[in-house]
């Protein structure tokens, strides 16, 4: 897994200009992220996707968002996306860890309160979440996790 603190501020620095994550926000210049891995490319509904990103048809993973990041151009040519990618492996591990984090915790109905990156390429995510939703968040997870409960808060350490 990537450095998703590092993935964090690329992400606000390279990619929000266009893009948001936030379930139900507006499309910007690009698609609304939110709900991405899973998705075939070319299908958020309300946004106009190039011919292009219609027809790759690419079921969305960490995977294929690492080669994406890389050279958007060359894996859809054709596509209206303006941004030339992220050459350092390092910033594509980092943002797609960004992106595995903020897809977990939606799709587990959690909060991120707090990412913090610690010694030996470890994350803790602070997240709180609604009490009266099931807290689902070991259901969705594919990376080595340790999990510290509350009330009203959880956090995990990748």
């Amino acid at each position: 897994m990537g450095d998703a603190v590092n993935g964090a501020k690329l992400f606000k620095t390279r990619c929000a200009q266009c893009h948001v994550v936030d379930k139900g926000a507006a499309h910007k210049v690009g698609p609304n992220l939110n709900g991405l891995f899973g998705r075939k490319s070319g299908t958020a509904a309300g946004y106009s996707y190039s011919e292009a990103m219609q027809k790759k048809q690419v079921t969305w993973s960490e995977d294929q968002m690492f080669i994406y990041l890389e050279n958007p151009k060359k894996f859809v040519p054709g596509t209206k996306m303006v941004f030339a990618g992220l050459k350092k492996e390092s910033d594509r591990k980092g943002m797609c860890a960004c992106i595995l984090i903020l897809e977990i915790s939606r799709r587990a109905h959690l909060s991120i309160c707090r990412l913090d990156r610690l010694p030996q390429g470890r994350h803790q995510v602070n997240l709180s979440f609604d009490s009266n939703k099931p807290l689902t968040l070991l259901r969705y997870l594919a990376i080595p996790v340790t999990l510290h409960l509350s009330r009203t808060a959880t956090s995990f350490f990748t």
